[in-house]
């Protein structure tokens, strides 16, 4: 399993995406951690906080409600996305499934211990389609 690299700046592909991709569209959702845009996301039961998604584990933290739109700090303000494509890694090969990565808000391309759900897939050598785990 090998984590896919993320580029500097990963952002939004999708030009104007459809208000049912939002996964709080209340807006009411804050940052439990600081999050980098692009990584994979969940909102934790406990505090409805947003947190970086990781499949160390078959619990909650695996499943990716969503894709942070932009780079936040704790307690700030996040926008999830999900249904969306996002400019993310550069010489992907087309049609690669993506997973929730063991690394803390990353995706692989393989399977991990929780991760078990493919939540993405490369749709060109820069851009990865990000459909979630809900």
């Amino acid at each position: 399993m090998a984590d896919i690299t993320r580029i500097t700046a990963p952002s939004l592909a999708t030009s104007t995406p459809c208000h049912a991709s939002l996964v709080d569209q209340g807006g009411s959702k804050v940052a439990g951690e600081d999050i980098t845009a692009g990584m994979a996301c969940y909102i934790k039961a406990s505090d409805a906080k947003v947190y970086r998604a990781n499949g160390t584990a078959a619990n909650e933290a695996a499943r990716a409600w969503g894709i942070a739109a932009r780079t936040c700090k704790i307690g700030e303000p996040i926008t999830l996305y999900r249904d969306v494509e996002f400019e993310y890694g550069a010489a992907m090969a087309i049609g690669t499934p993506l997973y929730v990565s063991v690394t803390a808000g990353a995706l692989a391309d393989a399977a991990s211990v929780g991760g078990l759900t493919k939540v993405a897939h490369v749709v060109s050598a820069t851009r990865i389609r990000f459909k979630g785990d809900l």
